[in-house]
This record gives C-alpha cells, structure tokens and sequence, in this order.
C-alpha cells in the first residue's frame, strides 16, 4: 500500500516541478513511510510522485514510479493484488521477464505485453494507479472495482492534477480552491460525501470501476472498465446455482489470497459476524498464528470487546484489546480534519483511527469485514424498506391524507405521532412526522431508502440540493427492495463512508487494511445468492452465520447487532461538550446552517431532552475542517 500524486502541466513548466513533486509526496508520507521516489519528463512538464510502503518484495526492485522495460509505460501504483501468479504464468507465456516480483512490476509488465484493458478485467485487487503513454502521450488514472482504494483529480484550462488524498493537490497553488454547496449538503444528510462529489467545486473523485483518460487539448474521457450493474445482471440468472457450500469454498480461496506477503498480517476483529468469520477462515487457511486486534468503550451500549474476546479465546488468536479513555478521543479530534482533508460524518472513524493505531504496533497489514454487511444484508434498513413500502401502499387517499397532516395543530400532530407503529416513530418528534409525510410522497424504493438514511432533520440546513438518487431511479427498478438497497450502498455508502473511513485512518499510520469479502469473486457470487438465503424474517446475514456456526458455537456470536460504533452522544456532552460548544457557537458557524435550529439541537442534546449526536457530528466536522482548510465559500 502506497500513495500517489502528480501532475500534467499542458503549455509551461511550472517553477521547480521536482521540488512540488516532493512536496506532493511528503503531504502524504504516512502513507508510505518506506520510501520516496518521483519521475519527471521535463519536455512535456508531466511528474509522477509516489510513496512506499513495501509489503510484497521489500527490495529496491519495486521502487517506483516504474518504467516498463520497452521504455513506453511509466506507471505510479497504490494498492496490492491477489493473483500476481496468475499474471505471472500469462507472461512467462509471452516471453515476459521480471526483476523482481512486486505488483508494481508484474502490472506493468502485463500493461507492456496484453494492454491495459486486458490487464485491469484480470487484476484482482484494490488500487489506484496512474499511467503514462509515452508513446502516444496519453495519461491514464484508474482505481479497483469496488472503490477501496481511493483516488482524486481535478482538471483546469492549464493542467491536470490527481493525488491518493486531497492534501496532495492542494500542495500547488495553481489547484483552484472552493467549497462545493452540494457536498456540503450530501455531508449533512448522509454523513458522507457521494463520488464523484468531493468538499471541493471541480475537484472530483475517481468513480470505482473507471478508467479516466487525458490526451492534450481533448477532454476528460470515462471508461467503465466493470459496473456493478453489469455484474448484478451477469449473475441475476445464476440464483439456482449458488449454495452455502460454494460460498463456503471460494471465502476459504480468498482468505487464502488474502494472507499474501512478506510481513506478517493481522486482523481487525470486534465480535461481530463479518470479522470472526475472517479470522476464523484465517485460522483455517493458515498455519501462522493469527493476531487480532479490537477497541473497547466504557459505555456498554457500544462496547463489543467482551465478545472479541470471548471468540479470540475460542480460536485461540493473540489478541490485544484497548479500552478508549476521555483524554485519547480529546487526542484524536485535532488530528481528524488533517486524517480526513475532507469532512466525513461518521463518529467511528475515531475507534477506527485508534485500532488502527494499536495494530501498526505489532503488523503491517489486517484484515478486515467490512463489506459483510451490504453484501449480504445486514442492516436493519433492509427488513424496513419492504415494510414501509408495504405499509404506504395500504393507506388510502395519501394525497387527502397530506394536505389533512399539514393542517394539523401541533397538538394534534403529537397525538397523531403517538398513533404510529413502532417502525415509523424511531426518529422521535417531530422528525418522524416529516417522514411519514415524504413516505406518504415517496413512489419507489429508491425514496424510500432516501428517507431511512438521511440523519438531517428539516431546517438545518439553508438550502438544500436535489436528492443524490435520482439519476440511478431506472438502474435496477424491477428488483426487490432489500435488492435494490443493497446495491445502493455498494454503489455509495460503502466505498464514500466505510472504505474511505478506513483508508484514511489505516493510512495514517502506515497499515494496510484488507477487505476479503469485496474480492470481485466474493462479489459476484453474493448476487448469486437467493435473497431468502441472506435475510429471512428478522434473520439477517443468514448464509454467512451458517457458514459460522461451522467455526463457533452459535451462543458466541448470535445476539443482537451492534455494529462499529462510537458514543458519540456521550461524549459530546463529556470530554467533547467545550470543543463541540466553540464549533457550533454562532459567530462561527457557517452560512450553509440554519443558526437557531442547530443552537436548539445543540441544547436540547446536552439537557438530554433528545440525542443529536448523529446529525450533529457531520456538522462538527465540516465546522472542524473549514478551520484546518481554510477555503471560498
């Protein structure tokens, strides 16, 4: 794992290109702090630059950026690859030979001798990558299929700029630098910032899947080298074919690949379904011992360390544990606007932040199981849309029933709130009566999955923009709902909120996180799979706690679902109330919020009367970020 930047000046040199090509790499030296190398072509003012953190063949031959040995390819790389062997033996057929045997090479290489087309439909991998054309000086920027490793450029009248982080091309003064209104807003509903959308206009993320192609004086080419609406089509009609056992078989294989290297490779492992079946897959596929790693909280709300422990002691892993104190989480905070260059909503990046801390102690590389969840449902959302859906289409007259709810007194709305089951009352007074209203307008599960997920309640924000899912509404329209919601958070939430999270944490401290169940094998087969046999009636990820009960009594790892959160509301009115009260005052609150409603949420959560954490931490840190990364409005 690595980082990347650099650079394509169009018309001139800029002053002293080396020299910002150094000042690229150092931004994001935590990425790799293994080694440095840049390449500059001082007659065409295009610079690669690029940071190392070795973890297949630790030798100089896997310095970078590489050229081919024709000479025609210049490639800067940032990730890691799970069936280098494979390439290999394509190549020996075709006369290829090696120096060495780090991914960067065998990419290269493969580039040289098949294309890069040929190469990226047989990587199998995550990664980010630019390429130079010498011959037909064409730039290349790519990332993996599921987006797990990330990449930024932007693109002006004089150049092109792209980096692994934010930080990177904000080195050069030429990048233009303001605040994107619409991302502001994407923050604030849903505590991430949706690809191609970055914090900054005209900055933009890698879309995962694409290739991204730049020939001077031609615009910006796209190219979807894999789409997960093809992939769901492809294997849409395999349904009948696809078993526990076949599940079971191909974890085992990409585990197996997973544990590839020359260090030694840990695992993050909380307690849930997702990590202790990695880390007993782990187990099974390798003869080394495993180390795992988990944080704890004091508040025994979110606190899964008791069950980590617990599994560890029953696999028999070295297992270290940190309970996070009030003085760390006052550690961490200054150092998130700089971690994340731009604002994410999610408080566990903070015990991600830390438990990434605690493994860069002892391993280089973890394994991880994220991406557990929206591949075989395991959120509560996917049980409500179907029964939200199914409870809209039963009211009668909802156009009657609108204006009627509109007109309403408060006193009335309140009683008419109290009268809603369960399912629609979770959001508390008066949010979930502007719920049941925009569920009363909703036509398909796509709105319906807008509502579950957005965290903002009405008047927070100034302005707000159109929802982000309207161009994807005809995409998968004949799928069921639980479908059509998994497919969206692996289309947004998954690479823009969890991979992203962790990226940057991991990262910043020089760990490699590994994500098995987002190998693009696992993938396909997971739409293979029957949706009877993910979730069936409150059972969610049903075929992977089978697959478990294999490993572990079923009493260590059946109970309710916690998932990797952070206390959040406790903290903002503990060891957090003085930094988050300074961030929300008015004189320094931004424009884009709306003052007197978020003063209020900001009361009413420290008198305890309702807990706003959620929606109160996005705003937190873009308030945090504007004050590190000063920029126009």
């Amino acid at each position: 794992m690595c980082g990347i930047a650099g650079f394509w000046y169009f018309y001139k040199k800029t002053s002293h290109p080396e020299k910002l090509l150094r000042k690229m790499a150092k931004s994001i030296d935590h990425r790799g702090p293994d080694g440095e190398g840049i390449w500059y072509d001082p007659t065409l003012f295009i610079g690669f630059a690029h940071r190392r953190l070795s973890i297949v063949d630790l030798s100089e031959t896997g310095h970078q950026p590489m050229i081919s040995k024709n000479g025609r390819w210049v490639l800067c790389y940032n990730g890691e690859i799970y069936n280098t062997a494979f390439l290999q033996v394509l190549l020996k057929t075709k006369g290829g030979i090696l120096n060495g045997h780090s991914d960067t090479e065998i990419i290269l290489e493969s580039i040289s001798l098949f294309g890069l087309d040929f190469t990226l439909h047989h990587l199998n991998g995550m990664f980010a990558f630019s390429l130079w054309d010498r011959q037909t000086e064409t730039l290349y920027l790519g990332k993996d299929r599921l987006g797990i490793k990330p990449l930024y450029w932007t693109h002006q009248e004089d150049g092109i700029w792209f980096a692994s982080e934010l930080k990177a091309l904000l080195q050069d003064n030429a990048v233009r630098k303001k605040t994107n209104p619409e991302a502001v807003d994407k923050l604030i509903r849903y505590g991430y910032i949706p690809a191609p959308l970055t914090i900054y206009k005209n900055i933009f993320k890698l879309l995962p899947g694409y290739i991204l192609t730049f020939k001077k004086n031609n615009p910006p080419a796209f190219h979807p080298y894999w789409t997960l609406e093809d992939t769901i089509k492809e294997n849409a009609h395999h349904t009948s074919l696809s078993s526990e056992e076949d599940l079971h078989g191909l974890l085992k294989e990409v585990v197996k690949d997973h544990l590839s290297g020359d260090v030694d490779i840990g695992a993050f492992l909380s307690g849930g379904i997702d990590s202790t079946l990695i880390v007993a897959l782990m187990k099974e596929v390798s003869s080394n011992p495993i180390k795992t790693f988990c944080i704890g909280f004091n508040e025994n709300l979110y606190n899964e360390a008791p069950y980590a422990k617990t599994i560890s002691n029953f696999l028999g892993t070295d297992h270290t544990e940190h309970y996070i104190s009030s003085s760390q989480v006052l550690d961490v905070i200054p150092k998130l606007s700089d971690i994340y260059d731009e604002p994410l909503g999610d408080s566990s990046q903070i015990p991600t932040y830390l438990v990434s801390s605690l493994s860069r102690q002892q391993v280089k590389v973890v394994l991880s199981g994220d991406g557990g969840d929206e591949l075989f449902g395991g959120y509560k959302r996917y049980l409500l849309g179907n029964k939200l859906f199914r409870w809209k289409n039963c009211v009668p007259c909802p156009s009657f029933l609108i204006n009627f709810l509109n007109r309403m007194p408060k006193t009335v709305k309140r009683i008419f709130h109290s009268l809603l089951p369960p399912i629609l009352k979770k959001w508390g007074y008066p949010e979930s009566f502007f719920k049941v209203l925009e569920l009363l307008h909703s036509k398909n599960y796509l709105e319906i999955y807008d509502i579950l997920i957005n965290i903002c309640p009405k008047n927070i924000l100034i302005n707000e923009n159109p929802s982000l899912w309207e161009a994807l509404s005809n995409n998968l329209s004949s799928r069921t709902a639980i479908e059509q919601f998994l497919y969206f958070d692996e289309k947004f939430y998954l690479p823009d909120d969890i991979l992203a999270k962790v990226d940057r944490a991991s990262m910043a401290v020089g760990l490699e996180v590994r994500v098995p169940f987002l190998d693009p094998r696992i993938v396909s087969q997971a739409w293979r799979i029957p949706i009877t046999e993910k979730i069936q009636g409150n059972s969610r990820k049903k075929i992977l706690r089978s697959i478990l009960s294999k490993y572990l009594p079923k009493n260590l790892y059946e109970r309710p679902k916690m998932g990797f959160r952070a206390p959040v509301d406790h903290w903002l009115r503990g060891p957090l109330k003085d930094w988050a009260h300074t961030l929300l005052e008015p004189k320094n609150l931004s424009p884009y919020f709306n003052q007197t409603h978020v003063m209020e949420a900001w009361i009413n959560h420290l008198n305890k009367k309702k807990d706003n954490g959620d929606f109160l931490w996005p705003i937190l840190m873009y308030q945090a970020w504007k004050e590190k990364w000063p920029t126009e409005l």
